[in-house]
């Protein structure tokens, strides 16, 4: 009876991991397939990421402050490049195929969005914590 229970547990625990690694690949291959739909999307998520970490290790830097403030303004302007170049919301749903695919494209435009507000915001938060310092100096 003993071994019966062992073999049952086993295999629910071998058909959990069936059903987690089915999920993990139905989900990859779901996310590769938006990948080859909507290039020009992933391409700016990934450079906006690439450009906010930019921006945070400068920050974290000891570097003079106009350098400083020189290469942040051309990242930034990168940046609003990027995100002023992707198609607008109505042509990327078009890309969807069907409802899913128009919500996940929805999804990633919307964090698109997010990731060059929040490097917008590191910035302003961190320029104001330096002009505060600056005026206790003065």
């Amino acid at each position: 009876m003993t071994s019966k229970i062992r073999k049952t547990s086993k295999n629910l625990r071998h058909s959990k991991d069936k059903a987690t690694g089915l999920q993990t690949l139905q989900s990859s291959m779901k996310w590769h397939h938006m990948e080859n739909i909507a290039a020009c999307l992933w391409n700016a998520y990934s450079g906006l990421l690439s450009d906010q970490a930019m921006i945070l290790a400068i920050n974290s830097s000891f570097v003079d402050p106009l350098l400083q403030f020189e290469t942040q303004l051309k990242i930034i302007e990168s940046s609003f490049k990027i995100v002023f170049a992707i198609p607008t919301l109505e042509k990327v749903k078009e890309m969807g195929n069907n409802e899913d695919d128009q919500e996940d494209l929805k999804n990633l435009y919307q964090n698109i969005l997010n990731t060059f507000e929040d490097t917008l915001l590191i910035l302003v938060s961190k320029d104001l914590y330096k002009l505060q310092i600056l005026k206790l100096w003065s």
